[in-house]
């Protein structure tokens, strides 16, 4: 799927703040930065927005607190969100709304050029044509 991110304006990471799982945000941010740092280190110089999901949930509050707390993220990238109740989604929306406005437009792909991109087989334009 990372091959598909080189084409975003904006990182939006999208994080449990739950543990549901036996995870934690922290732990998952740390993962998802390795992993994007070892496919292309440059998409970490790109924009982004932290979104801490499921502050709803009891769990949430200590978890959201290591994440502030081991993170220097400005308070302006990150939000505390619940999609299930809606808290502080317009927020964020409005930030991504502002930073994909303010990110430099990048010259839009061809099919063709999205298609070499994945590795499918293009279709010879003029053969499809005639």
């Amino acid at each position: 799927f990372l091959r598909h991110v080189e084409r975003t304006k904006l990182l939006l990471f999208m994080l449990d703040a739950s543990g549901i799982d036996g995870r934690t945000p922290l732990k998952d941010y740390k993962v998802l930065l390795n992993e994007i740092s070892e496919y292309n280190p440059e998409l970490l110089e790109r924009p982004y927005l932290v979104a801490l999901n499921k502050i709803d949930t009891d769990e949430s509050a200590d978890l959201i607190a290591e994440f502030i707390a081991s993170t220097e993220i400005p308070s302006d990238r990150l939000f505390k969100i619940s999609a299930i109740t809606g808290e502080n989604l317009d927020s964020l929306v409005d930030a991504i709304i502002k930073d994909v406005k303010v990110v430099a437009p990048k010259a839009i792909p061809t099919p063709k050029e999205i298609l070499a991109a994945d590795d499918r087989d293009i279709i010879d334009d003029q053969a499809f044509l005639d």
